[in-house]
């Protein structure tokens, strides 16, 4: 959906500044990783180059929480991008009003509880079964998962709002009773208090990045000790994955803008924001729900809106991703004594930590139950807004931090070390540390003033700073815990842990 986001002729601008802001993060991860590519990601850095509480404290809010909203949420959203579109369109399309009925079921509260759980944890018997099997089965999904995105792209780029407007109005007809229901979601958002947004640059480029580092960085760092070919696979790996996702996403902007109406796009995303009983129709209208609409009476339409629906593929995968990612922050702070042991106890048949992976998923049902209930996919995605707060300053601000101090609290580490060059007389990690801690605190700030992106709610207020207050507590009872029990942390965090 698009929420009001800024015009079209910011995206390009605000496409480029991102790239230049994430690559700044990027080259850091590049860097650490050669340097120590550790199962554990950041949390070994931060903890063992910067401060140990500072690395388990980033670790929980920026994985373990961040992560944990993003499986409950985007488990209860599979429902509203995916199957009840899939339902809703092939129905129509067959002229079986039995399908068309199911789709509103499938989000009801219960019913999407019940799938998304399915849904959290049969994919994760990917992470059960260890990282051989997971790599293969991802690499499997990327290929319908890259053929679904082109067709997304190629509808849309042949597609004109004239030819759209007239394909949306004849398809909602039947359940609105309008002859023209694209100028009536205008008219609807309009009474309520909307008006065509005309945001700054800077507020696109906020909407460009966020979601890149989140899944990019943080998730690939925790699997570093278990990948072959290091530097090769993360040079590929976020370099090519931070270009690829501004292209898609200002491409896929722009196409949209294009295909659909800017201001449609825009009132569409505030009705269902601000006023839901506005849009009357059987599924949550996402992009690929209106391209549908636009390709269903086409030759072999059923075909495309099969493919358009199945987008829902990179979300279900995610997950795992998601759940590997915050089993190996629980396998780290177990090693350094920081949670139970059990949490480290890796399984002989299948090398994988599969009590942490059981707790990861325990914790992600728990977070499922809470935003499952009480809320729509719409709001659904308004508190993962929130976790754009948590992802921001932890943990990279604090890896900028770590970057500029490594070449001088680490002198000889850094001199005999991989990470080499300088520019102005200063290290290039240096430089690129810098540039990280600008350009997050650029990110804070307008998280912070802007209240489009809702981390400066009452309700994202409360996630970040409870979420902190439960980090801070859990660090302090670990270390009165283990000290009592005749344990010296300071020891496991004298050096790196071994491979």
């Amino acid at each position: 959906m698009f929420p009001q986001i800024g015009t079209p002729t910011d995206l390009l601008g605000g496409a480029v500044l991102a790239f230049l802001g994430v690559a700044l993060i990027t080259y850091i991860y590049y860097q650490f990783a050669y340097l120590a590519p550790r199962t554990g990601g950041d949390y070994v850095w931060l903890s063992r180059w910067l401060h140990p509480s500072l690395g388990f404290i980033s670790a929980v809010m920026g994985v373990v929480l961040m992560e944990f909203l993003y499986i409950g949420v985007g488990a209860i959203t599979i429902q509203s991008t995916g199957f009840s579109i899939l339902l809703a369109m092939v129905g129509t399309l067959l002229n079986n009003p039995g399908l068309v009925a199911l789709a509103p079921l499938l989000i009801t509260p219960v019913n999407n509880f019940i799938l998304a759980t399915i849904e959290i944890w049969v994919p994760s018997i990917a992470v059960i079964l260890g990282t051989r099997y997971y790599f293969k089965i991802q690499n499997i999904i990327y290929v319908p998962c890259i053929l679904i995105m082109l067709v997304l792209l190629g509808v849309m780029a042949g597609t004109s709002s004239t030819q759209f407007s007239v394909a949306f109005n004849s398809y909602s007809q039947q359940y609105t009773n309008s002859t023209n229901y694209y100028q009536d979601i205008i008219s609807a958002a309009t009474k309520s208090g909307w008006t065509l947004p005309t945001t700054s640059l800077m507020h696109m480029l906020m909407i460009m990045t966020l979601l890149i580092p989140v899944v990019a960085f943080g998730l690939v760092s925790y699997m570093g000790g278990e990948m072959k070919n290091t530097r090769r696979t993360w040079a590929a790996g976020l370099f090519g994955g931070s270009l690829s996702y501004v292209v898609w996403q200002a491409g896929a902007s722009l196409l949209a803008y294009s295909a659909f109406g800017y201001a449609f796009l825009s009132a569409l995303g505030y009705n269902l924001y601000s006023n839901p009983s506005a849009v009357t129709l059987p599924a949550l209208p996402y992009l690929n729900y209106l391209a549908a609409i636009t390709v269903r009476n086409y030759p072999g339409g059923v075909i495309l809106v099969v493919l358009l629906s199945l987008s829902v593929l990179q979300s279900i995968w995610y997950t795992p991703a998601a759940v590997m990612a915050v089993s190996r922050a629980f396998f780290g702070f177990s090693f350094d004594r920081l949670a139970p042991a059990s949490l480290s106890s890796v399984s002989e048949r299948f090398n994988s930590p599969i009590n942490a992976v059981l707790i990861t998923l325990i914790g992600s049902e728990l977070v499922l139950l809470i935003v499952a209930i009480p809320v729509t996919a719409t709001y659904a995605y308004y508190i993962y807004s929130v976790g754009l707060l948590i992802a921001i300053p932890f943990p990279f601000t604090l890896l900028g931090i770590t970057a500029i101090a490594y070449p001088y609290r680490f002198k000889a580490e850094y001199a005999q070390g991989p990470i080499k060059g300088s520019f102005a007389g200063l290290p290039k990690l240096v430089w690129a540390g810098m540039g990280t801690v600008v350009f997050t605190l650029v990110a804070i700030y307008l998280l912070l003033t802007q209240p489009i992106f809702g981390a400066n709610s009452p309700t994202g207020l409360s996630v970040a700073g409870g979420g902190l207050v439960v980090a801070v507590l859990l660090y302090v009872i670990a270390r009165v815990v283990r000290t009592r029990q005749g344990i010296d942390l300071k020891v496991a965090y004298a050096q790196i842990p071994p491979e």
